[in-house]
C-alpha cells in the first residue's frame, strides 16, 4: 500500500520535465511583461497617452491635459454648458481670494504623477469648491477613467478624448 501511495505522489520524469518547462515559460512571460510594462514603461506610456483634450462625462466642459513639470495637469479649456446658477467664475472656492477666477482656464487636474499602472494626484471640483485625491487610469486610448475619493467614498467618471 505504501509503495502504491509513494508511486502516486512521486512525480514521473515527464511530469518533472513538464513542470520545469512550465516554470520556465511562466518566468519568461513574467520577465517579458516586466520589460515591456514595468513601472517606468507604463508610467511613460500613461503620461503621454493622457495628454490632449477630453470631454467630461456630463458633457458640460472640455479639459485640456498637459505636462506641468514632472507631473500632468488639466484645466478647463471650454465650457459647453454653464452651471444653472449662471456662474462664470469659481464662486464656490473655499478661498475667497480665488472666487473671481474664470471657469475657462480653471485648473481641475492637479499634479498627477505615475503610480504603478495609474496616475495619482488631485481633482478640483468647481461645483463644490473642494479638492479630492484621485486616480486616473486608461483602458483605451480614447477613454479616461477618473476616480476621486473623500475618505472612503469615491466617485468615478469616464472622459472621452476629443483630440
Amino acid at each position: 500500500m505504501t509503495q502504491k501511495l509513494h508511486n502516486f505522489i512521486r512525480p514521473t520524469i515527464f511530469a518533472r520535465r513538464f513542470h520545469i518547462a512550465k516554470r520556465g515559460l511562466i518566468g519568461l512571460a513574467a520577465a517579458s511583461m516586466a520589460m515591456t510594462s514595468g513601472p517606468g514603461a507604463v508610467a511613460a506610456t500613461t503620461a503621454q497617452g493622457l495628454q490632449g483634450t477630453w470631454l467630461m462625462e456630463n458633457r458640460k466642459a472640455e479639459v485640456k491635459v498637459y505636462p506641468c513639470g514632472d507631473a500632468l495637469c488639466g484645466k478647463v479649456s471650454r465650457i459647453l454648458k454653464y452651471p444653472s446658477d449662471g456662474a462664470r467664475t469659481d464662486i464656490h472656492n473655499g478661498n475667497k481670494a480665488l472666487r473671481n477666477r474664470p471657469l475657462v482656464g480653471l485648473p481641475v487636474l492637479l499634479d498627477f504623477t505615475p503610480d504603478k499602472d495609474a496616475m495619482k494626484g488631485e481633482v478640483y471640483d468647481p461645483k463644490s469648491g473642494r479638492t479630492y485625491r484621485a486616480t486616473i487610469t486608461q483602458d483605451n486610448p480614447n477613454k479616461l477613467n477618473i476616480k476621486a475619493c473623500l475618505l472612503i467614498i469615491c466617485k468615478s467618471q469616464q472622459w472621452t478624448r476629443i483630440r
